[in-house]
């Protein structure tokens, strides 16, 4: 998946470029499992953008966890900078209290760690959040 061959020639994808194909397939993957629900934070009918509970140059080992993003309005998401109260409130309506817990504890304990994605990670990822969304739309 990361190599791409061109008249013989491997083209390696950077980590930075993975990163960039595995957010925009986990992004997609967000939209459609929530679909058919409103934005998290706010209620808005029509939410557009994958809003991330956490941020993703604070608790990189988050970027990619489903637990924490869900569909968003794009004021929720950009013009509020993620309505992390509102956002936390809608996953605890949403999901209960002890989902939003364990999210939290994970993103905690996350703030351990330095962590680094790599290729073979962002790899699998890649795959499974495409695989996820083709399966999704095919139900």
């Amino acid at each position: 998946m990361g190599v791409l061959r061109v008249n013989g020639i491997k083209d390696m994808k950077s980590i930075a470029q993975l990163i960039k194909i595995c957010q925009d397939a986990f992004n997609a993957y967000i939209r459609e499992r929530d679909k058919y629900l409103p934005c998290i934070s706010c209620t808005d009918a029509y939410p557009s953008d994958c809003g991330h509970l956490f941020k993703k140059s604070t608790r990189p080992a988050m970027r990619f966890n489903a637990m924490a993003a869900h569909r968003q309005c794009r004021a929720c998401n950009s013009l509020h900078d993620g309505n992390y109260e509102a956002m936390c409130q809608g996953i605890a309506s949403r999901y209960g209290v002890n989902y939003l817990t364990e999210v939290i504890q994970e993103a905690n304990n996350s703030r351990k760690t330095d962590h680094k994605w790599s290729r073979t990670e962002l790899e699998i990822l890649i795959k499974y959040f495409k695989d996820a969304t083709k399966n999704l739309r095919d139900d």
